[in-house]
């Protein structure tokens, strides 16, 4: 039994090692390309490199890589067109949900990041908003008075979350004196 088993494993190695077409090895790599024209080996002066992306050392592109490799081109070129338009505001409504402290929160991705949170009940906050290009930010706070307040952009920790005490803090604003109530608060209303 223990010389059948290493005789077996020989023979099947042998088996399948020999599979497979001329030409063409495990990994799909061919001797010709994939619409059927011979791979033609670029001679390269040495010291140089090729600015060729497509071209391989020792084998032709397979299926896979020229539709990708085409896609890519296909992009490069309509990058040169002028840049869609984005509804920015119809994204806001549509990723609209509930926040903490009775206010909504969107967030909208196009070629600007813009995040939004509107205090829906709020005694001095309307609405912040954060806006991302690239590497620059803005941070702006709206009270219900009107104002409008720029912070520096990381004032405000993970705006979806922030306490609204955190956000009146940053931007400088005090919650306004309450009124002295003229009955007890847990006093019932009898008429």
């Amino acid at each position: 039994m223990r010389t059948v088993l290493p005789a077996l494993g020989c023979l099947l190695v042998f088996a399948f090692a020999g599979c497979g077409e001329q030409g063409t090895g495990r990994n799909g790599n061919t001797s010709s390309r994939p619409d059927g024209t011979p791979a033609v080996a670029k001679s390269i002066a040495p010291g140089q490199v090729s600015v060729d992306p497509n071209a391989s050392a020792n084998t032709a592109e397979n299926p896979v890589a020229a539709t990708r490799n085409r896609k890519r081109d296909e992009m490069r070129q309509a990058a040169g067109d002028q840049p869609a338009n984005f509804d920015i505001e119809a994204m806001l409504n549509r990723s609209t949900r509930p926040a903490p402290e009775n206010s909504t929160f969107a967030v909208a991705m196009a070629n600007v990041v813009v995040e939004r949170r509107i205090f829906l009940k709020h005694p001095v906050l309307a609405k912040v908003e954060k806006v991302t290009d690239g590497a620059r930010s803005t941070l702006k706070v709206e009270t219900t008075d009107g104002r409008t307040i720029d912070l520096r952009p990381n004032a405000v920790d993970a705006l979806s979350v922030a306490s609204s005490a955190a956000i009146m803090q940053a931007a400088g604003l005090q919650m306004p004196a309450s009124q002295p109530m003229d009955r007890k608060p847990g006093a019932a209303n009898r008429n």
